[in-house]
């Protein structure tokens, strides 16, 4: 037998046992993506601003799938400490959720708050601005004049 024949059957039985333990693996995959979903789960979030929430975790407006998880839980934790606040201070769910249209995650004078947390928390809440854990401070309502709520909110999810 020649060498590069030896060689190539050697490739391929090589190849056989990977696939044989990828099948095993993939047999156990479902067990495993089902304990996953059980360890995550949370109840649907139903306080103010949920159609907004619901929106940005059904769709990923940006091409940065990290960012949006980290926006998804950041708006969860947010939600669930500060909503009532939120909403009876008047912030909008554009001034929360809000992206520019084309430019999401380029400019920072139109994006949200929870775009903006990256993991931070918010430890105080007024009708002008958040006070972030860092010590920090998003203001809202600093929209340039060329860019229209309405434009936002056509792709702000």
């Amino acid at each position: 037998m020649s060498e590069w024949l030896a060689l190539a059957l050697n490739r391929a039985a090589t190849k056989a046992r990977d696939i044989e333990a990828q099948d095993e693996l993939i047999e156990s995959a479902p067990i495993v993506t089902a304990v996953a979903e059980v360890m995550s789960f949370q109840p649907a979030y139903r306080g103010p601003y949920a159609d907004a929430f619901a929106t940005l975790e059904a769709t990923n407006p940006t091409d940065d799938d990290h960012r949006w998880q980290q926006a998804k839980a950041d708006a969860r934790a947010f939600l669930d400490r500060w909503a009532d606040e939120a909403l009876l201070l008047g912030w909008s769910d554009l001034e929360l959720f809000g992206l520019h249209p084309t430019h999401p995650l380029v400019r920072h004078d139109v994006m949200g708050l929870v775009w903006l947390l990256r993991g931070r928390s918010v430890v105080g809440i007024d009708a002008h601005h958040a006070t972030l854990s860092t010590g920090g401070s998003f203001y809202r309502g600093h929209w340039p004049a060329t860019v229209t709520r309405g434009e936002v909110a056509k792709t702000r999810f």
